[in-house]
């Protein structure tokens, strides 16, 4: 399987199966032609090289190992009556849900290459289509048409898939590419990987397809709620700077009216220390005054009492006395 002219599988000419190296007789007598070609093989079952067939002829034949391989695959399906189905996986973008796991499905009624026409000209050569039966919910028995496509290098095309989706027929993708870099392509091991282990794909399920659905309008709804909460965030974050630019407006404010409380206050004290500094200076003056008077007065009774006599001293000193009372 590692050139040109390696072919893992070949047509048997007696029964027109197709077969490996490993169940036929060595060399010529295998009795084996070539898928795609038609001309005489030879197996080839050394102890180095892994087993395998080669023409004849010295030419090549490109090409054969994939046809081989698909035709190989084919005739599995056929004789096993049986395939394991992939899992339902519903996807939209990257939102992933798994409706039913894989699980394996009896086939009845298998055809080959069975030409399929539907109305508008819609024709579309499937592989494979067969009855598919199967455990479905509540441990009941499913019965219906499947497709199934064998992929080795060349996927389904978009209108086969088209037309498959609007016929809405159950179809079914297994990838083989993998089995073509296999040393040794025993029949047990193939059988495996074209029955359970190749990857393998829905093209197209009823319950996929309304999961899709259904997935995709909660991811649509999710989308929705999700530019609500961005606008209601948007506005909450709008609201919230106006409320920060509100609170700083306030905050200066109040820093003005406690700032000229301060100067008021600080104007307040001032003109306190003034008016009590003038208290005390008038007072002082009104002292110093009466101290002058009272001197005076003082010095007159004893002028009067020099010049006017004894009486006329004690007279003055005595209104002197009331002056002084009257005055305190």
């Amino acid at each position: 399987m590692k050139t040109a002219d390696t072919i893992p599988f070949g047509v048997r000419e007696n029964d027109g199966r197709i077969v490996t190296a490993m169940e036929v007789p060595r060399g010529t007598a295998c009795r084996c032609l070539c898928p795609v070609c038609g001309t005489p093989l030879q197996a080839h079952q050394g102890d180095i090289l892994s087993w395998h067939f080669q023409h004849q002829a010295d030419h090549l034949c490109l090409g054969s190992a994939e046809t081989g391989l698909h035709m190989f695959a084919k005739q599995v399906i056929a004789d096993k009556r049986a395939i394991y189905l992939p899992p339902l996986v519903a996807q939209v973008g990257e939102d992933v849900s798994v409706m039913r796991p894989g699980r394996w499905a009896r086939l009845n009624n298998v055809r080959l290459e069975e030409r399929l026409g539907f109305a508008e000209n819609a024709v579309i050569v499937p592989d494979i289509i067969s009855e598919m039966v199967a455990r479905g919910p509540n441990k009941t028995i499913i019965r219906q048409d499947i497709v199934i496509e064998i992929v080795v290098t060349h996927f389904s095309t978009n209108k086969k898939k088209r037309i498959i989706s609007e016929q809405k027929l159950p179809a079914l993708e297994i990838h083989l590419s993998r089995m073509l870099s296999y040393d040794k392509p025993g029949v047990y091991a193939c059988t495996a990987d074209i029955l359970k282990d190749a990857p393998r794909y829905w093209l197209w399920h009823e319950d996929q397809a309304a999961a899709n659905a259904t997935l995709d309008a909660h991811v649509r709804e999710r989308e929705v709620q999700t530019a609500e909460l961005a606008e209601w965030r948007r506005r909450f974050s709008l609201r919230n700077s106006e409320h920060k630019r509100f609170h700083n407006e306030l905050k200066q404010q109040q820093q003005a009216i406690h700032a000229y409380y301060a100067r008021e206050a600080a104007d307040s004290k001032f003109k306190k220390d003034e008016i009590e500094q003038y208290r005390t200076i008038n007072k002082n003056d009104v002292a110093m005054k009466r101290r002058e008077q009272q001197e005076w007065i003082t010095d007159a009774a004893n002028t009067l009492g020099r010049t006017a006599g004894p009486f006329a001293a004690s007279k003055l000193a005595a209104w002197a006395n009331d002056w002084r009372e009257q005055t305190e």
